[in-house]
């Protein structure tokens, strides 16, 4: 089981209500999205005795997921903020170019995370469209099949009655699978947006202008005020950080340029250890790696839970987080 501090726990449990909450709206929209699909089919094929899958229903689906992908990403991206920290405004407060530093992060992440939301949410609702309407003709064609092999005969009104009954039970099963999937992985891809776009901005030369002939206490300041912008979801040991810079690195660049030079980020993952979990994600509790590197979860590269780079039978329902943490260059 992974070691986390008190404070990753609170921040996991935090996690996990919001998640809850995003899962149940998402669920009970699909799940009505489900059943729409399902008796316009089945109206249809009583009407004229074959299936006739309408090309809005991808559209409308599109919009659904990508309604809740943006209802996740607000929650998700504040996740990763301390924007009411004392250290976060007195940055804001005392640093022009951090501002606008802030400002330019803030407006990738809305850029990536736009790019990224269009190109899965068509993705999301062709497959899932697609996978609906496949299991409604296999299901037709088994009905009728079976009632040739009896001896029976059935009519449209029959068939579609069957149709309603079928995919009304299968609705709640499939929009459960479908609020945990996308709901994992929406807010594990805002959250490592977010952190990789705070720790890409804040290049050398800008920082070069800051923290020339710094002591210890200055220098523990300055370093908790430049990372609030990633606190609430990134373990910090900010002394420990401190303490791993050499004080000529400090002289000789400047200060900042220094500690950003210092830092490693890492990302462990954390699995939610029940009985629905899977053997391989259990095992890759408490895995740690660079946040630039994926990791390695049942034979699979992930670069978190829920990642479309991994098979579906490996990533599908999957209910685990990722948690980030910053230390010195000797934990790497």
């Amino acid at each position: 089981m992974t070691k986390l501090t008190l404070k990753q726990r609170r921040l996991l449990k935090q996690q996990h209500v919001l998640r809850l909450k995003l899962e149940a709206k998402l669920q009970t929209e699909v799940r009505r999205f489900f059943k729409r699909h399902s008796l316009n089919i089945a109206n249809f094929y009583q009407q004229v005795g074959f299936t006739y899958f309408d090309s809005n229903a991808k559209q409308e689906l599109k919009v659904i997921l990508k309604k809740h992908y943006w209802r996740v990403a607000r929650l998700f991206k504040d996740q990763a903020r301390s924007n009411g920290s004392k250290y976060h405004r007195m940055l804001l407060e005392k640093k022009d170019f951090l501002s606008e530093a802030i400002t330019n992060i803030d407006s990738r992440i809305k850029i990536r995370l736009e790019e990224y939301f269009e190109e899965v949410a068509t993705e999301k609702a062709d497959q899932i469209t697609s996978t609906t309407e496949s299991e409604i003709s296999d299901y037709i064609a088994r009905v009728l099949s079976a009632a040739s092999a009896d001896g029976l005969q059935l009519d449209r009104r029959q068939v579609a009655n069957l149709i309603r009954t079928f995919y009304f039970r299968r609705a709640e099963s499939r929009a459960r699978s479908v609020a945990i999937t996308e709901t994992t992985r929406t807010m594990e891809e805002t959250k490592l947006t977010e952190i990789e776009e705070l720790f890409d901005e804040l290049d050398e030369d800008q920082l070069d202008e800051l923290g020339e002939g710094m002591d210890r206490e200055e220098l523990i300041a300055e370093i908790e005020s430049l990372l609030a912008v990633s606190g609430a979801d990134v373990d910090i040991d900010v002394e420990e950080i401190a303490d791993s810079i050499d004080p000529e690195d400090i002289a000789a660049a400047g200060g900042i340029a220094a500690i950003v030079a210092a830092l490693t980020v890492t990302k462990t993952w954390v699995a939610t250890l029940d009985d629905q979990t899977r053997e391989a994600h259990a095992e890759a509790d408490g895995q740690t790696v660079g946040l630039d590197e994926p990791f390695n979860v049942d034979g699979e590269d992930l670069e978190y839970p829920g990642d479309d780079a991994g098979d579906i039978a490996n990533t599908i329902n999957c209910r685990c987080s990722v948690i980030y943490g910053i230390g010195g260059a000797d934990e790497a």
